[in-house]
């Protein structure tokens, strides 16, 4: 990571870095993209992948957060709330699930944080195994959903009985880790046959991000060490003999969300400007969805070859 009196020396962006970086997608060369937070992020020259350079390692990134201190996790019945106020992510990644033959089984959800996704699908007929390294997140998610929580990190737990899973729900994790790759290649090893691995990353191709670049809020070094396209993050996958089964952008932030978030954002201007300004937002987010440029990646793979959704809600 560079420090601020590194930062000038840094080449200038889109320039071949003076100490070339590989790609942890595809192997490609990449370029100097930008640098922020003292972090400098490269650019693959052919998936589009973004990442910080040089990359940190597994046993620091476990240890930073298991250590991390994270608070404001929702219990079940603040979770229960919260789904009134829009479209919750779970419901749109079951319904594509559903498509795709599962309705129900064995779900392991890593990193499951707040357990947003593990209370949905605890309470619509599947078996899950949250996994959660932090333990204060742990602690809560047991608390609240009465579940066993696995808290060793992903890439080193095994099962016990060698047991798979039908359904592996890796979402807004991808994007913390050194190696992906490694992850997928432990979800690949854990899925059953017909079995469906669903990912969400942010995406590095968003409207937003092509607006106004490294200013997007999940261009967030060194916490985010992954920035995915469409083509990385399906390189990664492929490459492990997975199957790519359906992928787009929604748009899965309500709009009440968004526009108590802007308003949140911009104390100095009053309310109601605020909040229109985030309706504003959710509008343009709405509309990039369908031409996959909205702000997060969402994709699906199996096993085994299958049919894709009849929709793209």
């Amino acid at each position: 990571m560079a420090t601020e009196n590194q930062r000038d020396t840094l080449p200038p962006r889109g320039t071949a870095s003076a100490t070339t970086s590989r790609c942890p997608a595809c192997i490609t060369p990449g370029k100097y993209w930008h640098t922020l937070n003292n972090t400098r992020i490269d650019r693959c020259c052919a998936c589009g992948h973004g990442y910080v350079w040089p990359r940190p390692s597994r046993i620091l990134t476990n240890q930073f957060y298991i250590s991390l201190k994270l608070d404001g996790a929702l219990d079940h019945h603040d979770y229960r709330r919260r789904r009134s106020s829009g479209q919750h992510e779970p419901e749109l990644v079951a319904r594509h699930l559903a498509r795709l033959g599962k309705s129900g089984g064995n779900l392991l959800d890593v990193g499951a944080g707040e357990g947003r996704f593990t209370h949905w699908f605890m309470d619509h007929g599947f078996t899950v195994t949250p996994l959660e390294i932090n333990p204060g997140l742990a602690t809560r998610l047991v608390t609240a959903t009465g579940r066993n929580v696995i808290t060793e990190p992903f890439e080193l737990w095994s099962p016990e009985g060698g047991k798979t899973f039908d359904v592996i729900v890796i979402s807004q994790v991808l994007e913390h880790v050194p190696d992906a790759g490694l992850w997928l290649d432990h979800a690949t090893s854990l899925l059953a046959r017909n079995g469906v691995l669903f990912v969400s990353v942010p995406s590095f191709e968003s409207l937003l991000v092509r607006a106004i670049g490294w200013r997007e809020g999940n261009i967030n070094p060194p916490t985010h060490l992954n920035f995915f396209t469409d083509r990385s993050l399906t390189h990664l996958a492929t490459a492990r003999g997975l199957t790519s089964v359906f992928r787009h952008t929604p748009n899965i932030l309500p709009a009440a969300a968004a526009m108590d978030a802007a308003a949140g954002a911009l104390p100095r201007l009053p309310r109601a400007l605020g909040l229109a300004t985030g309706l504003v937002a959710w509008g343009g987010l709405s509309l990039a969805a369908p031409i996959g440029m909205g702000r997060f990646l969402h994709a699906y793979f199996t096993r085994d070859a299958g049919s894709p959704p009849t929709d793209t809600a």
